[in-house]
């Protein structure tokens, strides 16, 4: 997902965080945040949500400098058991809506969510322009302890076709290389058409 930059790239990153995304939300999200903060420096975190949950769950981490921490409001919240598309519509003032406008208007460098993942996906479309030249996003998983990665966990052929997927796999690819320093191979577990189509298609 790509979106320009609207605010200098600055050695503190700034981290929109969906405090109210997860089976335990928001408790487990600001007590990681608390850690992270306590035990990492070079970054920033927003913290979206209820903010007085969240302001009375950070009184239990008084360790956690409050100089890099910062409470933005969001008064809805999207369960893990709801339909995302529904919900995403139902509530524009979820947590994770607000947090990818951010990012999308430069408030932001990145957004974390262990919310509903449909909801994160589209909260972020309509936020955030995909890539030129990509028709979908592509849900990416990694799996850094064993250095292996899946482009996209939704993948499916048939709905996708052999453009997207070329095109997906680039993008893959430069991420990838970015990550991990080295070149991966890209391989769709389908057949595959030949190029002369995908070159035409």
């Amino acid at each position: 997902i790509g979106v320009e930059r609207r605010r200098k790239w600055s050695d503190e990153k700034r981290i929109a965080i969906d405090a109210m995304g997860g089976d335990h939300a928001p408790e487990a999200v600001v007590k990681g945040v608390a850690m992270a903060l306590s035990e990492a420096e070079g970054f920033h975190c927003l913290l979206v949500g209820d903010s007085g949950r969240i302001a009375s769950l950070l009184d239990r981490h008084p360790a956690a400098p409050r100089s890099r921490l910062e409470i933005v409001h969001a008064e809805e919240t999207i369960g893990m058991d709801e339909p995302p598309k529904e919900a995403v519509l139902r509530k524009p003032r979820a947590s994770v809506l607000v947090a990818a406008g951010m990012l999308a208007r430069g408030e932001a460098d990145a957004l974390v969510s262990a919310g509903n993942t449909g909801a994160v996906v589209l909260a972020s479309a309509r936020h955030i322009p995909v890539v030129p030249g990509t028709s979908r996003a592509g849900l990416a998983a990694l799996l850094p302890a064993r250095r292996r990665d899946a482009g996209d966990r939704g993948f499916s052929w048939r709905r996708n076709g052999p453009v997207h997927t070329t095109r997906l796999c680039s993008h893959w690819v430069s991420v990838r290389t970015i990550l991990w320093r080295s070149m991966p191979a890209c391989t769709v577990c389908q057949p595959i058409r030949p190029a002369s189509v995908i070159a035409n298609d």
